[in-house]
């Protein structure tokens, strides 16, 4: 369990994990992580926000035994500990959330993964090793010409990380040092380069087009369209035309 403070104000805080007490203060983004099977309690007197992330400890386990860290993972608690990276990869899954998950369920698992992979990369006694094991190209092209065939599709992370044969830590982390790009931004960029040939050859809708390409409606399409080509689609067509 990942718990991420949100209140703006210092809050004082009296915490018990494993039997051990932990009187202290709370600031805001500070993060407390729990692992699974420690017994935990909390207690303040102020008002307190708080984000909660419960982790599947089987998920946790899995990755674990696929990067052979089982033998010598540790995990322990921690608590408010500031960890910027831990931070922004909380926010954006809580955002994705909220919003009904428009990026897709390959987005939140990716997201997730992540989180998991950071948190056993904060354990393991050998890192090094951990984060050496990068394969080459030749390990994601299956995932890639999948994403390119099965663009407009619900991919999950689970079907890419079976095509490859690697485990949804490593996967990230491999696509990611590979191509510079995580496989939900690439799965984007297939996306907008078929945009662009259909708003090229047709007079679609841009309600129609987002719907074939796999964009949850023409909102999200044209927020992407334009976070990738720096114009909206209807302006990017325009250009074209001109030309």
């Amino acid at each position: 369990m990942l718990l991420l403070h949100r209140t703006a104000k210092p809050v004082a805080i009296q915490e018990t994990v494993a039997d051990s007490f932990h009187g202290g203060v709370a600031f805001k983004n500070d993060i407390n992580f729990i692992p699974a099977g420690a017994d935990s309690t909390c207690e303040w007197k102020e008002p307190l926000s708080f984000l909660r992330v419960e982790l599947n400890p089987q998920i946790v386990k899995e990755i674990a035994d696929k990067e052979s860290l089982s033998s010598s993972l540790d995990l322990s608690y921690y608590l408010r500990n500031q960890d910027h990276k831990m931070q922004q990869l909380l926010l954006w899954l809580n955002e994705e959330v909220e919003h009904g998950n428009p990026q897709g369920k390959l987005y939140i698992d990716s997201v997730t993964n992540l989180i998991i992979y950071h948190i056993l990369k904060q354990h393991n006694d050998s890192q090094s090793n951990f984060l050496s094991k990068t394969p080459g190209l030749e390990h994601l092209k299956i995932a890639m010409e999948y994403m390119q065939d099965h663009y407009a599709e619900s991919i999950t992370l689970d079907e890419l990380t079976r095509l490859s044969n690697l485990s949804s830590s490593h996967f990230i982390n491999s696509f990611k040092q590979t191509l510079g790009v995580t496989p939900h931004q690439y799965l984007l960029k297939i996306r907008i380069e078929r945009a662009k040939e259909k708003l090229q050859s047709s007079s679609l809708p841009l309600s129609e087009i987002a719907y074939e390409l796999g964009f949850t409606d023409q909102s999200h399409f044209s927020k992407h369209f334009k976070k990738i080509t720096g114009m909206s689609p209807l302006k990017w067509k325009q250009n074209f035309i001109q030309k």
